[in-house]
């Protein structure tokens, strides 16, 4: 870890003066069991160092009674002591706003947090003077359990100090940190301890976006299902299934047992995550969420979606059977009956399209967040429509026929987004058959008055024609007439 902040501060003019506590049982003796002292009036506090540091000191110091020095923590480290937090204050029933803690830390700039403190003497001892301003590192960087090392710098021409640190805590005897990135981290916890659904109409990259937070995480930290009209609670959370076994003298039996489900997966994969040593944050996915009943899906656990309100729910025996076996009877994930981990979090996509299939409850809405979609018509700019020798602007096509939609059905949940169809750069004349005429006819248009200045199913002003028309000896010939109608940009 110190050839990484090396090479950033050597960078910056400076040159390493002496790694402290490089032992850990002098980091024992020496800090984890110091003087911690908080300060009154603006919230900062001062950190004690080993008197056995005071020659080395006193030479930084030269003569001066304190200097500024500029301190740098990496913020990967940050993320893995706010998973130590995490864990460590659902053990003890402490009160830990995650969210508050996540979203400071995602609003660090740069791989680096960097702050100002003093070095100075008190009583023989040296210590950093009102080290710095925030709870943040009050709370989180420095539990009572924490164990640090750090490593002192000096510039090369003003003599300045700077210190790197690296951080740890007493239930792991070495210092490893989180392995992600720091802008993986980042997408993780901007995220994390939430329920949330992105919508918007079909093709905008809802999907997309929930790929881009979990790209480089491990499979078994997450889980995806779709919804889908026959989806159920069984489906889910799990259920009671026969399966065939062998009895004492070898004869074929039927038998039943607890078959878990996406759901009680991830559920109980979270809960063992929670006990290790760094941050692990668990995902369940939840695509085209409206075109399953909500209600029949969740069950009594929709209750779980309210975090703020603490829920525990009481659960079937079948359920806190297999939950017993997986995790133990006194944990709390099912000592007192279900309650979701501080570390999984719910993504769920919803086409504004199919909206009607299985309206969702005030209820249940109101314990999510929601995100809009929208439309990338720079992102559409990658595509062509390509028929024959002639090609055409994808982008155009959205934007004329999308303003159409609109006006005909005054809604814009039956627009097409930038990535409604997914090809590689080419719209081929196939493709804008099946998929994008047959979409716009049958699920847009196919009720709508053709007497309407915005119906786009005309050769010309005059002239409609059918969907099957598209599919005769002059089809190719009706679909460019098509596109020339509606002003479709041919590049």
């Amino acid at each position: 870890m110190y050839n990484k902040y090396d090479k950033f501060l050597t960078g910056k003019g400076y040159v390493p003066v002496q790694e402290f506590f490089e032992e850990w049982d002098y980091v024992k003796d020496e800090l984890v069991k110091n003087d911690r002292k908080t300060g009154t009036g603006n919230g900062t506090f001062h950190f004690f160092l080993g008197a056995k540091n005071t020659d080395l000191i006193t030479k930084l110091l030269k003569g001066k009674t304190e200097i500024d020095v500029k301190h740098y923590i990496d913020v990967n480290m940050l993320y893995s002591m706010l998973g130590y937090c995490i864990k460590n204050s659902h053990n003890n029933n402490v009160t830990f706003d995650i969210n508050d803690y996540s979203t400071r830390l995602f609003n660090i700039k740069g791989d680096y947090l960097e702050f100002t403190s003093q070095l100075k003497f008190q009583d023989t001892r040296p210590y950093f003077k009102q080290f710095h301003n925030q709870e943040l590192l009050r709370d989180l960087l420095f539990p009572k359990t924490s164990k640090y090392k750090f490593k002192m710098y000096q510039h090369n021409i003003s003599k300045d100090i700077a210190v790197c640190w690296i951080l740890g805590n007493s239930e792991y005897d070495n210092l490893s940190i989180t392995t992600i990135s720091p802008k993986q981290s980042k997408s993780s916890f901007d995220t994390i301890i939430c329920n949330k659904i992105y919508f918007g109409c079909p093709g905008t990259g809802k999907s997309h976006k929930i790929n881009q937070i979990i790209n480089n995480i491990d499979k078994s930290q997450w889980e995806r299902v779709t919804f889908h009209p026959e989806y159920d609670y069984a489906s889910f959370v799990g259920a009671y299934k026969p399966f065939s076994t062998k009895d004492d003298n070898n004869k074929d039996i039927i038998k039943y047992d607890f078959v878990p489900q996406a759901f009680t997966d991830i559920y109980v994969r979270a809960w063992k995550g929670l006990g290790k040593e760094m941050f692990v944050p668990y995902f369940l996915i939840i695509e085209e969420i409206n075109r399953g009943n909500c209600a029949e899906i969740f069950g009594d656990i929709f209750q779980l979606l309210d975090r703020n309100a603490n829920y525990e729910v009481s659960t079937s025996q079948e359920l806190k059977k297999y939950l017993v076996e997986q995790l133990g009877e006194t944990h709390e994930g099912i000592k007192d009956g279900l309650k979701l981990p501080p570390n999984l979090t719910l993504l769920a996509t919803m086409n504004t399209s199919d909206q009607s299939l299985f309206p969702m409850d005030s209820a249940f809405k109101r314990r999510w967040e929601w995100e809009y979609v929208p439309i990338n018509y720079k992102d559409s700019e990658n595509q062509i429509i390509q028929i024959l020798d002639k090609k055409y602007s994808w982008t155009s096509f959205l934007k004329v026929i999308n303003e159409k939609i609109y006006q005909i059905t005054e809604s814009e949940d039956k627009q097409m987004g930038n990535r409604f169809v997914d090809t590689k750069g080419v719209i081929t004349e196939e493709i804008l058959l099946n998929k994008i005429m047959f979409y716009l006819w049958f699920d847009v248009f196919k009720n709508e008055d053709s007497r309407s200045p915005y119906y786009i199913f005309k050769k010309n002003p005059i002239e409609k024609f059918k969907y099957a028309d598209l599919f005769d000896e002059n089809g190719t010939q009706t679909l460019t007439s098509f596109l020339a109608h509606n002003q479709i940009v041919e590049i």
